[in-house]
Protein backbone atom coordinates (compact mmCIF):
# COMPACT_ATOMS: atom_id res chain seq x y z
CA UNK A 1 0.00 0.00 0.00
CA UNK A 2 1.29 3.47 -0.91
CA UNK A 3 2.08 5.62 2.10
CA UNK A 4 2.50 9.37 1.69
CA UNK A 5 5.66 10.92 3.12
CA UNK A 6 4.36 13.83 5.19
CA UNK A 7 7.86 15.12 5.85
CA UNK A 8 8.31 16.33 2.29
CA UNK A 9 7.19 19.35 0.37
CA UNK A 10 8.32 20.80 -2.94
CA UNK A 11 11.72 22.28 -2.04
CA UNK A 12 11.27 24.90 -4.78
CA UNK A 13 8.46 26.39 -2.69
CA UNK A 14 10.46 26.92 0.50
CA UNK A 15 10.84 30.68 0.08
CA UNK A 16 7.09 31.03 -0.46
CA UNK A 17 6.50 29.18 2.83
CA UNK A 18 9.10 31.35 4.57
CA UNK A 19 7.55 34.51 3.09
CA UNK A 20 4.03 33.48 4.15
CA UNK A 21 5.30 32.63 7.64
CA UNK A 22 6.82 36.10 8.05
CA UNK A 23 10.56 35.44 7.66
CA UNK A 24 10.88 38.07 4.93
CA UNK A 25 9.95 41.74 5.10
CA UNK A 26 6.71 42.31 3.22
CA UNK A 27 6.57 45.37 1.00
CA UNK A 28 4.27 44.82 -1.99
CA UNK A 29 2.99 41.23 -1.96
CA UNK A 30 2.80 40.88 -5.74
CA UNK A 31 6.27 42.34 -6.27
CA UNK A 32 7.70 40.20 -3.45
CA UNK A 33 6.18 37.04 -4.95
CA UNK A 34 7.48 37.99 -8.40
CA UNK A 35 11.00 38.11 -6.92
CA UNK A 36 10.60 34.75 -5.15
CA UNK A 37 8.93 32.97 -8.06
CA UNK A 38 11.29 34.58 -10.56
CA UNK A 39 14.24 33.21 -8.58
CA UNK A 40 12.54 29.82 -8.33
CA UNK A 41 11.89 29.64 -12.10
CA UNK A 42 15.06 31.44 -13.27
CA UNK A 43 13.03 34.40 -14.59
CA UNK A 44 13.37 38.11 -14.09
CA UNK A 45 10.60 39.30 -11.74
CA UNK A 46 9.01 41.38 -14.52
CA UNK A 47 8.41 38.17 -16.48
CA UNK A 48 6.32 36.60 -13.68
CA UNK A 49 2.62 37.26 -14.15
CA UNK A 50 -0.34 37.17 -11.77
CA UNK A 51 -1.70 33.98 -13.34
CA UNK A 52 1.59 32.20 -12.65
CA UNK A 53 1.63 33.43 -9.06
CA UNK A 54 -1.94 32.23 -8.48
CA UNK A 55 -1.25 28.87 -10.12
CA UNK A 56 1.80 28.20 -7.94
CA UNK A 57 0.04 29.32 -4.74
CA UNK A 58 -3.04 27.21 -5.44
CA UNK A 59 -0.76 24.22 -6.10
CA UNK A 60 0.93 24.74 -2.72
CA UNK A 61 -2.45 25.06 -0.98
CA UNK A 62 -3.55 21.82 -2.68
CA UNK A 63 -0.40 20.07 -1.36
CA UNK A 64 -1.15 21.38 2.14
CA UNK A 65 -4.75 20.15 1.96
CA UNK A 66 -3.48 16.70 0.88
CA UNK A 67 -0.77 16.60 3.54
CA UNK A 68 -3.20 17.62 6.26
CA UNK A 69 -5.77 15.09 5.03
CA UNK A 70 -8.38 17.62 3.94
CA UNK A 71 -10.75 16.83 1.11
CA UNK A 72 -10.83 18.29 -2.39
CA UNK A 73 -14.33 19.63 -1.75
CA UNK A 74 -12.92 21.71 1.13
CA UNK A 75 -10.26 23.08 -1.22
CA UNK A 76 -12.89 23.98 -3.80
CA UNK A 77 -14.99 25.70 -1.13
CA UNK A 78 -11.89 27.58 0.03
CA UNK A 79 -11.12 28.80 -3.50
CA UNK A 80 -14.71 29.83 -4.16
CA UNK A 81 -14.77 31.78 -0.88
CA UNK A 82 -11.68 33.84 -1.79
CA UNK A 83 -13.39 36.23 -4.11
CA UNK A 84 -11.42 39.28 -3.05
CA UNK A 85 -7.88 37.95 -3.04
CA UNK A 86 -6.88 34.46 -4.07
CA UNK A 87 -3.25 35.38 -3.43
CA UNK A 88 -3.92 36.67 0.10
CA UNK A 89 -6.09 33.68 0.92
CA UNK A 90 -3.45 31.23 -0.35
CA UNK A 91 -0.71 32.96 1.65
CA UNK A 92 -2.95 32.71 4.72
CA UNK A 93 -3.29 28.92 4.30
CA UNK A 94 0.45 28.56 3.69
CA UNK A 95 1.17 30.69 6.79
CA UNK A 96 -1.02 28.40 8.92
CA UNK A 97 0.33 25.14 7.44
CA UNK A 98 1.90 22.93 10.06
CA UNK A 99 5.58 22.12 9.78
CA UNK A 100 5.51 19.96 12.91
CA UNK A 101 2.94 17.48 14.20
CA UNK A 102 2.99 13.78 15.11
CA UNK A 103 3.07 12.84 11.39
CA UNK A 104 4.65 15.97 9.84
CA UNK A 105 8.22 17.16 10.28
CA UNK A 106 9.29 19.64 7.60
CA UNK A 107 12.45 21.73 7.59
CA UNK A 108 12.10 24.74 5.28
CA UNK A 109 15.76 25.62 5.65
CA UNK A 110 17.10 29.11 6.17
CA UNK A 111 15.76 32.22 4.45
CA UNK A 112 17.89 33.79 1.73
CA UNK A 113 18.04 37.47 2.60
CA UNK A 114 19.67 38.19 -0.75
CA UNK A 115 16.25 37.37 -2.21
CA UNK A 116 14.15 39.64 0.05
CA UNK A 117 15.01 41.61 3.20
CA UNK A 118 14.59 40.10 6.67
CA UNK A 119 11.26 40.61 8.41
CA UNK A 120 11.22 43.01 11.33
CA UNK A 121 8.91 40.71 13.35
Amino acid sequence: MFEHNYNTYNENHRHIYLYAKGWYKKTDTIDDLKVIIGDMCALLPEHVDIGGIKSILIGIVYEIFQRENLYKSKLEAFILDCESSVIGACLSVIRMARARSPHINIDFGEPDYNLLPKSLK
